[in-house]
C-alpha cells in the first residue's frame, strides 16, 4: 500500500448538490450542480476582471463633451444610445498658444509690427484668435541705440482632451478538481530461505613447469578522447489507481524508461580552452598544470583536483593589426561610428553557447548564434591555446583552415608568440591566420623568427555585416606540421623560370614584347620581373612566336642544320620594325630639340623687354603719383583727429 496525489472522488452512500452551479457560479434550487458516488470532487474558482461597462436598454442622451473629449454644447456633443461603450472624459495639460475667448475683442497697443500705437493704427483682436505680445529690442548702431518692434505668440497651459473606456469589475466562475492523498496498491512476492546442495572435485596440488616471458613496466603512448559525466533526463508515464478497484478492472504499474547516456564529447588534448569573450589587445588568462602535466581524475568520484593549476597570460593581436570590414551601407542600415575598428559592441542576447570539439580529427571552434545591441558589431571568442612546442628559426609551421559565418560573417585569427621559461609570453603574436569574410578554405603558414619555446592560439570570431544584430561563425583547424626552411639563390630561380614555355598567338609581329616572371608563395612575391634579366642568350627581348627558353641537348644537334622559313621571316620583319621605329623616334626627337632652341630664343628677347620696362622710369609721373597720394594721407589723418574729438565730447558729456 502506497500513496499518491490525485483528484478525490465521492464514496458509497455520497450523493447530493453543490452550492454552485455546471459553470461554478453560485447557484440554488435546481439549478445547483448534482453529484453522485465515484464523480470527481469539484471546486467553484471565482476570478475578477475589468471588462467595458455599456449602456443598458433604453439609455440613450448626451454626453457634455464631443467627439475629441473637448468640453461641448448643444448638437456638438457625443451622443450614446443602449448597448455602447460608456466613455468618459480624460483632461490633461499641455504648453500652447493662448487664445481670446467668447465674447473677448478689442484692440492691443500696438500696431501690426508691434511698435506702440493709439487709434486706429492698433492691433484688433477678436474671440479665437492668438493671443500677441510686443517684443522691443534695442540695439547700438554706431553710437546710438536703435529700438526695432516685433510681434510674439503669448503662451500659457493649454488643457488637452480625450476619451477613455468606463471599466467596471466582473467577475467569473470555473470548475476545478479537488486533489489529495489517494491511497496506491500492488503486489509483492513473499521470499523464504532454501538451502540447495552440489558436488565439487577434490582438488590436490600439482606441480607443472614452462617458460614464460619477462615483462615489467613498458610505456605506451596513445592520445585518448578526455572524458566528462553529463547527467541525461527524461519524460516517464507514471500509471496508478485513483480510486477503488472495481471488478475487471487491471492496475497498472508504474513504467519508466531510462535514457540516461554518458557524455562521449570528444575534447582536445595538448589544448587548453578558453571559452569567453576575448579583447584583442589586451590579455586572456588560461589555467593549466605546469609543464603540460595531464589533469588526474579521481576515479571514485569522477573529480579533478585543480588546485595545482597556474593560470598564464595569453597575448592577443591589436585591433589595428586585424583585417577591416567593409561597413557598408546594408538595406538602410548604417554602422555608427563607435563599433567601427573594434570588438567592444555589448551582446544582447544569446540563442546558443560558444563551444570547442574536435570533430574528424579537426579542431572546431564555434562563437554561438547571439544578436548584438547594435548593428556591425565584431566579438571574438572562444580561443584555444596549444601545449609550449620547440620550433627552429626559419621553420615553417602549415596548417589547413576553414571558416565559415554561420551568421553573417567570420573574423579570424591564429599566430604564434614566443614564451619565456617561466611560461610567460617573450614575443608579440606572430600571425599566420588573418581573414574576414563569409566563407573560405586554405592553408596558412608562418615563418619562425628565431629558435625558442612557442605557442599556437587560434580565436574565432564574427563581425555583423548586414548591421542585423544577429552574429555567429566558426572555424576549423587540421594538419598543422613543421617543416624546415630552405633559400634559393637568384641563379637557382632564373633555371627555375627558364623551364617555363612561352607562345605568342599574334598574327602580326608587334613592335615589341613583354614577358613577365613571378614566382609566389600563399600571396607573397618572392621574385618578379628583375630575375629576367639573367635569362641572357635565350632571346629576353623578343619573343619568338613560339619559344622554349631551355634547350635539350637533341634541340643542340639540330639548331643549325634546318631553318624554319617562318621563323626566319617573322626575325626578318621584327629587325625592319625596328629600324622604321628607330628613324621615327630620331626624327621626332630632332624636331623637338629644334622646337625648344625656337622657344628659348623667343624667351630671352621677352626677358630683355621686361627688364627695359622696368628700368626706365617716368620720373615726372611718379612725383605727382606721390603728391597725389600725400595729399589723401593728410586729408585722412584731419579727419580721423575730428572723429576723436567728438568722441571726448561725447565723453565729457556723460562724466557731466
Amino acid at each position: 500500500v502506497g500513496s499518491t496525489t490525485g483528484n478525490l472522488t465521492w464514496g458509497d452512500g455520497e450523493s447530493g448538490f453543490y452550492n454552485f452551479d455546471a459553470n461554478g457560479a453560485p447557484a440554488t434550487g435546481a439549478a445547483r450542480l448534482a453529484y453522485n458516488v465515484g464523480d470527481i470532487k469539484k471546486r467553484s474558482v471565482e476570478s475578477t476582471v475589468q471588462v467595458k461597462d455599456t449602456w443598458g436598454v433604453g439609455e440613450s442622451g448626451f454626453y457634455n463633451f464631443d467627439a475629441n473629449g473637448a468640453p461641448a454644447t448643444g448638437a456638438a456633443r457625443l451622443a450614446y444610445n443602449a448597448g455602447d461603450i460608456k466613455k468618459q472624459q480624460v483632461v490633461g495639460s499641455t504648453t500652447g498658444n493662448l487664445t481670446w475667448g467668447d465674447g473677448e475683442s478689442g484692440f492691443y497697443d500696438f500696431d501690426a509690427n508691434g511698435a506702440p500705437a493709439t487709434g486706429a493704427a492698433r492691433l484688433a483682436y477678436n474671440p479665437g484668435d492668438i493671443k500677441k505680445r510686443s517684443v522691443e529690442t534695442t540695439t547700438i548702431v554706431g553710437d546710438s541705440p536703435v529700438t526695432t518692434y516685433s510681434i510674439a505668440n503669448v503662451t500659457g497651459p493649454v488643457p488637452t482632451y480625450s476619451l477613455s473606456n468606463v471599466l467596471v469589475d466582473q467577475t467569473n466562475y470555473s470548475l476545478a478538481n479537488i486533489t489529495g492523498p489517494v491511497p496506491t496498491y500492488s503486489l509483492a512476492n513473499v521470499l523464504v530461505d532454501q538451502t540447495n546442495y552440489s558436488l565439487a572435485d577434490v582438488m590436490v596440488d600439482q606441480k607443472a613447469y614452462s617458460i614464460a616471458n619477462v615483462t615489467g613496466p613498458v610505456p605506451t603512448y596513445s592520445i585518448a578522447d578526455v572524458m566528462v559525466n553529463q547527467n541525461v533526463y527524461s519524460l516517464a508515464n507514471v500509471y496508478g489507481s485513483t480510486g477503488p478497484r472495481y471488478d475487471g478492472e487491471t492496475i497498472l504499474q508504474e513504467q519508466v524508461t531510462d535514457y540516461f547516456r554518458p557524455n562521449t564529447k570528444k575534447v582536445p588534448t595538448n589544448w587548453t580552452r578558453y571559452t569567453d569573450r576575448i579583447d584583442f589587445g589586451s590579455n586572456f588568462t588560461i589555467s593549466e598544470f605546469a609543464n603540460q602535466t595531464k589533469d588526474i581524475v579521481n576515479a571514485s568520484n569522477g573529480t579533478v583536483n585543480t588546485a595545482p593549476r597556474v593560470e598564464y597570460s595569453i597575448p592577443t593581436p591589436t585591433e589595428a593589426q586585424m583585417a577591416k570590414p567593409t561597413y557598408a551601407t546594408a538595406f538602410g542600415r548604417v554602422a555608427e561610428d563607435a563599433v567601427k575598428g573594434n570588438d567592444d559592441t555589448t551582446v544582447a542576447s544569446r540563442t546558443s553557447d560558444m563551444d570547442i570539439t574536435v570533430e574528424s580529427g579537426a579542431l572546431k571552434l564555434d562563437t554561438g548564434k547571439f544578436n548584438f545591441s547594435k548593428g556591425f558589431g565584431i566579438f571574438h571568442g572562444p580561443a584555444t591555446v596549444s601545449d609550449v612546442f620547440s620550433a627552429d628559426k626559419n621553420d615553417f609551421l602549415k596548417l589547413d583552415y576553414t571558416a565559415q559565418g554561420v551568421n553573417d560573417d567570420y573574423h579570424v585569427a591564429g599566430y604564434i608568440y614566443e614564451v619565456n621559461d617561466d611560461g610567460s609570453a617573450k614575443s608579440a603574436p606572430i600571425m599566420a591566420l588573418n581573414e574576414t569574410g563569409t566563407s573560405t578554405t586554405g592553408r596558412a603558414s608562418v615563418r619562425v623568427p628565431e629558435t625558442g619555446n612557442y605557442r599556437f592560439v587560434f580565436i574565432v570570431g564574427t563581425h555583423d555585416l548586414t548591421g542585423g544584430k544577429l552574429a555567429g561563425a566558426d572555424m576549423t583547424i587540421d594538419n598543422i606540421v613543421a617543416e624546415e626552411g630552405f633559400s634559393m639563390d637568384a641563379q637557382g630561380i632564373a633555371a627555375l623560370l627558364k623551364t617555363v614555355n612561352y607562345s605568342n598567338t599574334d598574327t602580326v609581329v608587334g613592335e615589341s614584347k613583354i614577358v613577365t616572371s613571378t614566382l609566389r608563395n600563399n600571396g607573397s612575391n618572392l621574385k618578379t620581373d628583375e630575375i629576367i634579366k639573367d635569362l641572357e642568350g635565350f632571346n629576353s627581348n623578343q619573343v619568338l612566336p613560339t619559344l622554349n627558353l631551355v634547350s635539350s641537348e637533341s634541340d643542340l644537334a639540330t639548331q643549325f642544320e634546318e631553318i624554319n622559313t617562318s621563323v626566319l621571316t617573322s626575325k626578318i620583319e621584327a629587325v625592319q620594325q625596328a629600324l622604321n621605329n628607330a628613324r621615327v623616334r630620331a626624327g621626332s626627337q630632332y624636331m623637338a630639340l629644334e622646337s625648344a632652341l625656337i622657344s628659348a630664343t623667343d624667351l630671352k628677347t621677352q626677358y630683355e623687354m621686361g627688364y627695359d620696362m622696368v628700368h626706365d622710369l617716368d620720373f615726372s609721373s611718379e612725383t605727382a603719383e606721390l603728391a597725389r597720394k600725400q595729399i589723401l594721407q593728410q586729408a585722412a589723418t584731419a579727419l580721423l583727429a575730428q572723429a576723436n574729438n567728438g568722441q571726448q565730447g561725447l565723453l565729457k558729456m556723460l562724466t557731466r
